[in-house]
C-alpha cells in the first residue's frame, strides 16, 4: 500500500518520471523477490 501512496504522491506533484521509476522499481523488486522465493523453495525441497 505504501508503494501506491508514494507513486500517487509523485503523480500529484507532476513528477511523472519519478513516478514511473518508483512504480517500475516496486514491480521489478516484487518479481525478483518472488523468483528468489521460488528458487529458495526448490533448493530446500531438493
Amino acid at each position: 500500500m505504501a508503494a501506491v501512496c508514494e507513486v500517487f504522491t509523485l503523480i500529484s506533484r507532476n513528477q511523472l518520471g519519478w513516478a514511473m521509476a518508483a512504480a517500475s522499481a516496486h514491480l521489478f523488486g516484487s518479481l525478483a523477490m518472488t523468483g528468489l522465493g521460488v528458487w529458495t523453495f526448490k533448493l530446500l525441497r531438493g
